[in-house]
């Protein structure tokens, strides 16, 4: 990611969560941001919990709002954050305090914890957040506390994938990361049902089109001179499906990807920023 100076993380203290929150301090300490922790008690689960406890509304949130305090006190004292890291714990809405807050505290990169593990995925907030949220989210498994290895970066050739180029070989540059640039493209010819007049002739075909998009793809990128950087184009059905496979095959912790390209990704993603 490109210099970075307001950090929110939103934390919910479970695996994911503290995962993310390391992530948030090892990428505040190298961008010498500041670091703003964030808890939300969602007022719906409030007052289901106090009428299923049988307690007044007022009295059981006081105890959760004194409980989820000592609980965000206790996990960053063992995630080690910084003095200066601001936390708060606040009642509301998930998704419209986390907006809020990262449009109060002018931040660059919204760091949230997703479930991992088999058929995890993200939770319902943290999908919220990754289409709602207009900047930089960063979603991380229990998993990848620590810095990255392998990293995926999606082009698509429009203008956001340039910034998906910048970000991604800063990440790499600072964790000495792999970096694969990957090109996912539906072969045209699919689309009408054409069929080639020699099984040969399909191959040539196939191979032309992949050449051309493997020369796009190195001249969009460019050539940064790093050993680290590989460079692949995937023929498949859709840009999630064809990216996830790949990521998966090389085991990557990280994809990068822009805007454009949420959406249809979703809560696939092993560890995000877009």
């Amino acid at each position: 990611m490109n210099q970075l100076k307001n950090i929110l993380v939103a934390v919910d203290f479970t695996d994911g969560a503290r995962s993310a929150l390391q992530q948030a301090v090892r990428l505040a300490r190298r961008n010498r941001a500041r670091l703003h922790v964030l808890h939300v008690l969602d007022e719906l689960d409030l007052a289901d919990a106090a009428s299923a406890m049988r307690q007044p509304e007022g009295v059981f949130e006081q105890l959760a709002l004194t409980g989820a305090q000592t609980a965000l006190k206790k996990l960053m004292r063992k995630v080690r954050t910084s003095r200066d890291t601001r936390a708060e714990v606040i009642k509301g809405n998930g998704i419209d305090l986390i907006l809020k807050n990262l449009d109060a505290k002018s931040a660059d990169l919204l760091v949230m914890g997703v479930n991992g593990g088999t058929g995890g995925g993200a939770g319902v907030l943290s999908t919220r957040s990754l289409r709602k949220v207009d900047g930089k989210v960063l979603l991380i498994e229990p998993t990848h506390s620590r810095q990255f290895k392998r990293i995926v970066a999606g082009i698509d050739f429009s203008e956001t994938a340039k910034e998906v180029v910048a970000q991604a070989r800063h990440m790499a540059e600072r964790d000495r990361a792999e970096l694969h640039f990957v090109h996912v493209f539906f072969a045209p010819w699919r689309r009408f049902g054409f069929s080639a007049p020699s099984l040969q002739r399909s191959l040539d075909y196939a191979r032309d089109h992949r050449k051309q998009k493997l020369a796009r793809l190195r001249e969009f990128v460019g050539n940064a001179g790093s050993r680290r950087e590989q460079f692949h184009v995937i023929d498949a059905d859709g840009a999630g499906e064809g990216l996830v496979r790949f990521a998966r095959k090389q085991n990557a912790d990280l994809i990068v990807l822009g805007r454009h390209g949420r959406t249809e990704l979703g809560y696939l993603l092993m560890g995000s920023t877009v």
